[in-house]
């Protein structure tokens, strides 16, 4: 009898854990982020929790990306930065893309709205006057702000495709709307951020350039110095033998003097006698 009695609990509790743990997993309705593209120069991000890569998906750029998990209505920021066109090429290529990306299921969730509230690119806000069309983007959907081959959003201030030149973040503020539930409040887990690839190897050479070019200076600095001080030491002791001259000269004018003096006297006297 308490064998069955144990059995008949057992059996309870793995119903209600059935029925429990499904109803946690509802609240995630995918996630969101910022992609972008450059227009003839090709590095690129294509989706949510891609990597960025060069034209040729052989290196992995250096980045930050901040993505969100989606777990209700409410309000999210995405954000990216540390990346930029290479100066070479900044002022000769558009941005193919820069929009929002979304893994929402709008086909299950098709109530679900997002309204892009504000975006901040290179320190400047911009407000949207109407929403960006919400594209097809593999199996996600993209809300684009820059776009060189169609329409950049209706924004103000007005929005073009030139690319950004600041590693700052670039930040997007979007509201969710029309699902079942309510986004988790103070969720430890709603940012996703990752970090890419790593700092450029130039920028490590310019800093050991910059010690080395720092070292080189005290260098010279200090042989300068030394050869100042060699220098006068140098010119005091020319100076002194130069003195040391001068007074055997005069001695000696002295000396020759004195003779001729002598000889003078002396033969006064003998002409006297």
């Amino acid at each position: 009898m308490k064998i069955r009695k144990l059995a008949a609990a057992l059996s309870a509790l793995a119903v209600a854990a059935g029925t429990v743990f499904p109803c946690a997993a509802e609240g995630d309705y995918g996630q969101g982020g910022i992609v972008w593209m450059i227009k003839d120069q090709w590095d690129h991000r294509n989706n949510v929790g891609a990597d960025p890569k060069d034209e040729l998906e052989a290196q992995t750029l250096f980045c930050k990306h901040t993505d969100v998990n989606i777990t209700g209505n409410g309000q999210y920021e995405v954000s990216f930065e540390g990346y930029v066109v290479p100066e070479e090429d900044i002022d000769f290529v558009e941005v193919g893309m820069l929009g929002l990306d979304l893994s929402i299921d709008f086909d299950t969730y098709s109530d679900c709205t997002v309204t892009l509230d504000e975006a901040v690119i290179d320190g400047t806000t911009y407000t949207f006057n109407t929403q960006p069309e919400l594209e097809d983007n593999g199996s996600n959907k993209v809300m684009k702000l820059k776009n060189a081959y169609g329409k950049n959003a209706d924004t103000t201030p007005e929005m073009d495709a030139k690319p950004w030149r600041d590693t700052t973040p670039i930040t997007i503020k979007f509201t969710v709307a029309g699902l079942d539930s309510d986004k988790a409040e103070d969720n430890p887990d709603e940012q996703i951020v990752n970090e890419y690839g790593s700092a450029p190897a130039e920028a490590d050479s310019s800093a050991a350039q910059a010690e080395e070019s720092a070292a080189a200076d005290s260098t010279v600095g200090e042989e300068i110095s030394e050869n100042e001080t060699q220098k006068d030491s140098s010119q005091a002791e020319k100076n002194e033998n130069k003195d040391d001259g001068i007074h055997w000269t005069l001695f000696a004018c002295m000396g020759g003097g004195a003779v001729v003096v002598i000889i003078v006297i002396a033969l006064i006297a003998k002409k006297k006698t």
